[in-house]
């Protein structure tokens, strides 16, 4: 996702790159905290909150799939994976999932139909419950997390096509295209390749993680920041070094 940050912000940045700052995680130990500096205009694009965004996204199919990609790319997934089913009898089975998760259930509906005016058809259930106390001075909400989702294969060949010439999230991608591939008939939908398949993706992406936070812990010590620019070459710099445009000065 660190790439995907910078190969879009970077070129949409006054200075041409983005800051990567390494810092501390209670989950992984480190992680990278990324600030890109835009113009007003696409930072007011950007601000938008009402559901209006949805009105502007929807005039045109192609813009649409667009949005929806970026959608994936940031708060979505897809998922294949292998699973037990018992009935009507009891048997090995590849299954598969593409969604978007969000906490605003008016704004999926929304997104629901805008997607029904293309002849898309998905679903929303609800994903995960709130947890802890409500909102209190000091204390983050908590709230229900709910999700647009389709499971169905003919959709998915329809839908997927499109939106995944705008994807750039490179895990997602990966199973986005096996997926395609089984849906289409021109990927066996075995569960043993399928499953040996997803497992090699997913250690290859876990070492990608690690080697990420190795480096964020690295340079966290050594109190650095990392600049990224849209071609993904990057500089390490100390923490304080202003840089314009590429240039250190």
């Amino acid at each position: 996702m660190i790439d995907v940050f910078a190969e879009t912000y970077g070129r949409l940045s006054k200075l041409g790159y983005v800051r990567a700052y390494p810092d501390r995680d209670e989950v992984t130990g480190y992680k990278w905290r990324l600030r890109a500096y835009l113009p007003d205009d696409i930072g007011k694009v950007l601000s938008i909150k009402s559901l209006d965004v949805i009105n502007m996204y929807s005039k045109d199919e192609e813009l649409l799939m667009a949005f929806i990609a970026g959608l994936i790319d940031s708060d979505g997934t897809v998922a294949i994976y292998v699973t037990r089913k018992r009935i009507p009898r009891e048997r090995i089975v590849v299954d598969y999932t593409i969604a978007i998760y969000s906490s605003n259930k008016e704004f999926l509906e929304k997104l629901r139909e805008a997607l029904r005016m293309y002849g898309y058809e998905l679903r929303i259930r609800l994903n995960s419950k709130a947890i802890g106390k409500p909102h209190t001075k000091g204390l983050p909400r908590y709230r229900n997390i709910w999700e647009i989702y389709t499971q169905n294969s003919l959709t998915i060949s329809k839908l997927l096509p499109k939106i995944l010439k705008y994807m750039k999230h490179r895990e997602k991608v990966e199973k986005a295209k096996l997926l395609l591939g089984v849906v289409t008939g021109k990927i066996p939908k075995d569960p043993e390749l399928i499953s040996k398949t997803v497992k090699e993706m997913n250690k290859r992406n876990l070492r990608s993680r690690n080697e990420s936070v190795k480096e964020a812990k690295q340079l966290n010590i050594e109190g650095y920041v990392r600049i990224i620019y849209p071609d993904l070459r990057k500089e390490d710099i100390p923490k304080g070094t202003r840089i314009r445009a590429g240039t250190l000065f």
